[in-house]
């Protein structure tokens, strides 16, 4: 059973069994993509209790996803690593977890996800950042390093912007 969460609605929708170990990075992260990005939907899935069973914790816009704290840019690779194991169509990478106390640098960032050669339309489609409580959004499509640089910096800029 799926719950309204109260300020964002049907936006965002928490199910009864949702991990209470993980329910409050789960929904400050989700509220972060929420107030980031207008069109966006997500659930947080019921938490499985069972041997070998995948618990990713979010649906995003329907794609099954996986929050991942990362400690530097080179988590990026085993967060998408882990995503895939886990059936993930979508990896967010909560930059808050860990790295919120670091400087945004959108060259290592766009480096490592342009390395992932799983980050295309049959593998993982979005990748979503979140840090200092703002998020970017970036599609299989944008992956090249320019681009992605590009669009981290400019997310860079924006959250800079008073």
């Amino acid at each position: 059973m799926e719950i309204p969460e109260e300020q964002y609605g049907e936006r965002l929708k928490i199910c009864k069994g949702a991990d209470i170990t993980e329910l409050e990075d789960n929904i400050r992260c989700a509220m972060s993509i929420l107030d980031s990005i207008p069109d966006t939907y997500i659930t947080i899935r019921r938490h499985v209790l069972e041997y070998g069973v995948k618990n990713p914790e979010y649906i995003i816009n329907g794609l099954i996803a996986d929050r991942k704290g990362i400690m530097s840019e080179k988590g990026i690779s085993a967060a998408f690593n882990k995503g895939i194991k886990q059936g993930c169509k979508a990896i967010v990478l909560d930059l808050d977890d860990s790295m919120a106390h670091k400087p945004l640098n959108p060259t290592q960032i766009a480096k490592y996800i342009s390395f992932r050669l799983d980050f295309s339309e049959s593998a993982i489609r979005e990748c979503y950042i979140v840090y200092k409580n703002k998020a970017l959004r970036i599609s299989y499509i944008d992956n090249n390093r320019e681009s992605l640089t590009s669009i981290i910096e400019k997310f860079k800029a924006d959250i800079s912007q008073p």
